[in-house]
Formats: structure tokens, sequence, C-alpha cells
């Protein structure tokens, strides 16, 4: 609040109380007062244009700041969205990768298993040529044992056919004594056996 001195004061109080007492005074005194707020316009609107000016002013420096927010919220917006289709298309690597990943994974387990199985396809083959061999060992074994039997038994029978050879010779050697008497000769072993077999025939038959 502006504050005036004593003169000012006693200058004032001079003035209403003439302003009481010739009211002509108050008119002009109106008037005047009025006058000067006149005068004072054009100042008061130098000062509202600078307001104006000054607001915008300030006005175009916050649009052109708005402005430049714009801009770096379109440039953020874009790498925002670059960013996303980027994520995007990690997104769709990632998942193709691990597909690719399942079926190697698939490949290998049919791969183990197909080894698995080829390697007990190679061990039964293992022991089916084992079995085999020992199969083909025993068999040999066998034939050996059943060559031998067989050089036994016909070593036998070698023995039986001159054992009988020997009892029919003694059972016909009675009848047939005088016959051979006459043409008594040395025979050798199988020329005997086959004259004692003729001669064996000859008595069946009569």
């Amino acid at each position: 609040m502006e504050s005036f001195t004593p003169e000012e004061l006693a200058a004032i109080e001079r003035m209403s109380e003439a302003v009481r007492q010739y009211p002509h005074l108050r008119r002009a005194f109106i008037r005047a007062l009025q006058m000067e707020e006149l005068f004072a316009i054009p100042e008061q609107l130098e000062s509202l244009k600078q307001v104006v000016l000054e607001l915008a002013a300030q006005y175009k420096q916050q649009q052109e700041q708005l402005n430049r927010i714009e801009q770096t919220a379109n440039r953020a917006l874009e790498v925002a969205e670059r960013a996303l289709q980027t994520a995007e298309r990690a997104n769709e690597i990632a998942e193709r990768a691990l597909q690719t990943a399942e079926r190697a994974n698939e490949i290998a387990e049919r791969a183990q298993q197909t080894s698995e199985r080829t390697q007990q396809t190679s061990e039964h083959a293992q022991q089916t040529a084992e079995h085999a061999l020992q199969v083909a060992l025993e068999t040999r074994d066998i034939v050996n044992d059943m060559q031998k039997r067989l050089t036994r038994v016909e070593a036998d029978v070698a023995d039986l056919k001159g054992m009988s050879m020997e009892l029919m010779a003694r059972k016909l050697l009675p009848g047939v004594l005088g016959k051979l008497v006459r043409k008594l000769r040395v025979y050798e072993p199988d020329e005997f056996y086959r004259v004692m077999e003729e001669a064996d025939l000859r008595l069946l038959m009569t």
C-alpha cells in the first residue's frame, strides 16, 4: 500500500474540504480524474500489447516445445513399433529354433532307438552265430562219434560174419567132406567163404 507524507496528507484534507464546500469543484475534479485515466489508456494498451506479445512469444515457444515433444513422441513411437516388430520376429525365430530343437531331439531319439535296435540285432546275430558255431561243433563231434561207432559196427559185423561162416562150415563140414576130400586143395579165405556159401545155397535148395 502506497504511503503519503504529512504535506501530502494536509493537501488531501484541504482538497476534500473544498470539494465538500464547493460541489462544482467535485465535478471538475472528477472530470480531471477521467481525463487522466484517458491519458493513461495508451500506456495501458502498450503494456497490454507487451503482455500479449510476451504471451504470444511464450505460446510460440510452448508450441515449438510441444511440436518437438510431439516429434520426439512420434520418433519414440516409431522406435517402439520397430522394437515390437523386432521382438515379434525374435519370438518367431525363437519358436522356430525351439521347433527345430524339438525335431532334432526327436531325430536323436529315433537315431538312438535305431542304434539300440541295431545293437540288439547285432548282439542277437552274434548270439545266433555263436549258437550256430556251437551246434556245428557239436554236430561235428556227433558225426565223428557216429563215424567211430560205424567203424566199430563194421568191424563187429565183419567179426560176426566170420563167426557165422565158421559155424556154418562146422555144421556143413560132415556133409560135404566126402566131396571135398576128392578135390582137396588149399583155398584162400575169400575163396573158401565163396565155396562155402555156394555149398550152403545148394544145400538149402535141396
